[in-house]
């Protein structure tokens, strides 16, 4: 059999959620993030899909608005990875480990934490789950 070698790849997710709370109101927003990063050539490779959902419960009832983006993606040189390690702590036991990467340069992972990005803790650490 001939053709390309297989592509190995890493699935992640992020999830986050935020609340509002109002005078008469509370809107609760669970953005959840599948992504998927592989290697190729001398690149990261990282694509992901983000899911919004907003639930609002107020006077006039209870209502549910749900967005799902188009796949990004994003190409990062390996030069601009400084190292990686994959973290277990004991008190995240149930959530399965987290590959942690570093970045080289503080540009590297900017389209993930930029303004239209995924809000990192820190730019210069991806964190994936």
């Amino acid at each position: 059999m001939t053709g390309a070698p297989p592509i190995a790849a890493v699935p992640f997710i992020f999830k986050r959620s935020s609340e509002e709370l109002g005078a008469a109101s509370l809107s609760t927003t669970t953005e959840t993030v599948h992504g998927v990063a592989r290697l190729h050539r001398s690149s990261l490779i990282l694509q992901w899909r983000l899911a919004r959902k907003t639930e609002h419960l107020g006077a006039t009832g209870v209502r549910t608005d749900r967005e799902v983006e188009d796949v990004r993606e994003m190409e990062i040189p390996l030069a601009s990875v400084a190292g990686g390690e994959v973290r277990r702590r004991w008190w995240q036991a149930f959530s399965g480990p987290r590959l942690v990467l570093r970045a080289a340069d503080l540009k590297a992972f900017e389209g993930m934490a930029g303004p239209d990005g995924l809000k990192l803790d820190h730019p210069g650490e991806l964190i994936l789950r």
